[in-house]
């Protein structure tokens, strides 16, 4: 059995970037800084910093003690809520607050942004 490999040019793949953009935006959410959440989870701030950069490759013993100094679920920061996961937990939550006629407000909104002159 052949041994996966990872992405090329030493880039993380999209699942470190997603758990990143998730944990940071959760942290943000909750009023903590690095300093603050690295204390909590008893790893370092710089550890933290490459985590939310998409640069870190977390245990899942990490992983779960993120997860949990956060108050989310592990697959919730590493994306595992359906179609749309790689947007931010607090955004998610903002977008089901919505009613319908909300919902559709945003996403005639979204869609003139994506129909912008210009946008690449």
């Amino acid at each position: 059995m052949s041994r996966p490999q990872r992405p090329s040019g030493g880039r993380m793949g999209q699942l470190a970037k997603t758990f990143g953009r998730q944990v940071k935006s959760l942290r943000r959410d909750r009023g903590l800084s690095q300093a603050q959440l690295a204390e909590a989870v008893n790893l370092s701030e710089e550890w933290i910093r490459r985590i939310e950069r998409g640069e870190g490759s977390p245990s899942l013993d990490a992983i779960e003690v993120i997860s949990t100094a956060l108050g989310e679920k592990p697959s919730t920061l590493l994306g595992s809520n359906g179609e749309g996961s790689n947007l931010p937990v607090a955004l998610m939550r903002s977008l089901a607050a919505l009613d319908d006629r909300e919902l559709a407000w945003i996403e005639q909104a979204v869609q003139l942004v994506r129909e912008r002159p210009g946008r690449t």
